[in-house]
């Protein structure tokens, strides 16, 4: 072969190498990216169930309704039940202390937590909230529905590709404080603390208040006004 038939098989064999790296290149991203965007939408789904536990959860809290149940697509995650939330309530030097279970969606680095009425996303170290637990807090009148999620003692987490049935039942509902002209200060120690805090930084610039953090433990304070909190315990199932 002389050498003009070897230089066009040398630049035969580095073109076809081009393109075959090329398409491996194009390809690796593009299954990657495809792999990223599928799973932001899997966890954008679980938001939105999320939503929708929030919404019927709310009607066996607030309206009274005996149960509610709602449908959650795991998507490869896991749903189950997070480590205890604690929430302390000194109204006037008289101090409750209640814990709650959050139901919690894990997916990755990704997380999204249903804790005291809120709905919680943690990613990347920190969390964001994505609905707030509706209390009133200012000078003037605080009121604040506390939502005690439980667990069955025989409950577990579920991971997988599977519908779960989150079955969300009424257990009891008590006036915690009903009190006029009293300070009010509402503790909050939660691995969630990043949101929380927020929460209640926003409350302190539009209704008045403070906020003081110490670890994963978030503390507002209101001075005066008439307090009301109403405390209501919801069974949450999952099947």
């Amino acid at each position: 072969m002389d050498d003009r038939g070897v230089s066009e098989v040398i630049g035969f064999v580095l073109v076809f190498s081009l393109i075959t790296m090329t398409i491996a290149i194009v390809f690796t991203a593009g299954f990657g990216g495809l792999q990223d965007a599928q799973r932001i939408e899997q966890i954008n789904n679980v938001e939105r169930a999320f939503d929708v536990l929030d919404t019927n959860v709310q009607e066996v809290h607030r309206q009274g309704a005996p149960s509610r149940a709602t449908e959650v697509r795991l998507s490869g995650g896991r749903l189950g039940f997070g480590e205890p939330t604690s929430v302390t309530i000194d109204v006037g030097g008289t101090v409750s202390t209640i814990e709650t279970r959050p139901l919690v969606y894990g997916n990755g680095d990704t997380e999204i937590a249903y804790e005291l009425g809120a709905i919680v996303r943690t990613s990347d170290g920190g969390s964001v909230m994505l609905t707030d637990p509706g209390y009133v807090l200012n000078d003037d009148r605080s009121s604040v529905p506390l939502l005690v999620t439980t667990k069955p003692s025989d409950q577990t987490s579920i991971s997988g590709h599977r519908t779960v049935l989150v079955r969300g039942s009424h257990q009891h509902t008590e006036i915690l404080h009903a009190r006029t002209t009293t300070d009010l200060t509402l503790t909050v120690e939660s691995p969630r603390a990043d949101a929380w805090e927020r929460y209640f930084e926003r409350a302190a610039d539009q209704q008045g208040g403070s906020v003081a953090r110490t670890g994963n433990t978030v503390e507002y304070t209101v001075t005066g006004g008439e307090t009301y909190v109403p405390v209501t315990w919801v069974r949450l199932r999952l099947v």
